[in-house]
């Protein structure tokens, strides 16, 4: 169907090619833009429509390089960044986060804890002495 309304839109521009080759019988161009329209089918003059909409809405927004994120702050690029860069060396990650001793042979879970937190650890964040000394 797309196909269609395609073909006979093309072939309409051709007539229009052709006719305004020859003399035309008015004297002002809307005249024949009337006729036009009153030959075009309800479709045609809907797709028309919403066509010429469709390119103000390109023309005005192709103004910048970028879109405004709903923030209004935000800005994004509506071409794409080129794929042929290289990536710098302090961008590149050759350690993963997280714990550095491999614990994968501990199932419980307490276990897993102790690798994390010693009892040392434990007994400075539970004891009040620092805070004792810090009030008046």
């Amino acid at each position: 169907m797309p196909f269609e309304r395609e073909h006979h839109r093309l072939e309409s521009l051709l007539h229009e090619l052709l006719d305004d080759d020859r003399p035309s019988m008015y004297s002002n161009s809307e005249a024949g833009s009337d006729i036009k329209l009153e030959n075009a089918s309800p479709n045609d003059i809907q797709d028309s429509n919403s066509e010429e909409e469709l390119s103000d809405r390109e023309a005005s927004g192709n103004n910048c390089a970028f879109y405004l994120g709903k923030d209004k702050s935000t800005k994004w690029s509506k071409k794409a960044h080129r794929q042929s860069v290289c990536t710098r060396g302090f961008n590149i990650i050759t350690q993963l986060p997280g714990p550095k001793r491999v614990i994968s042979s501990e199932k419980d879970p307490l276990g897993i804890w102790r690798h994390f937190f010693d009892d040392t650890i434990i007994l400075r964040l539970l004891s009040n002495i620092p805070t004792n000394t810090l009030l008046p």
